[in-house]
């Protein structure tokens, strides 16, 4: 079974980035999941749900977190 972590995806209409759900695939791979949200926001993420990212650990103010950075080709499950 697969686990459920928050990832942070940047925003593209603004400095920041904003916390979501990701299933972590294992090495360093994350499909973005998608929230109930999505789309009637204001925001316009980098990666959409259900893009496969590669996430990166960063070092924040209050500790670390994975940073979805790039997108990625994954042809395994889920």
């Amino acid at each position: 079974m697969s686990d459920i972590i928050t990832i942070y995806i940047q925003l593209m209409d603004e400095p920041a980035a904003r916390p979501t759900e990701a299933i972590n695939l294992g090495n360093g791979l994350y499909k973005i999941l998608p929230t109930a949200d999505y789309g009637t926001a204001e925001e316009i993420w980098e990666f959409p749900p259900n893009s496969v990212t590669r996430g990166e650990e960063r070092q924040g103010i209050t500790g670390k977190y994975i940073l979805a950075v790039a997108k990625e080709q994954f042809d395994g499950a889920p």
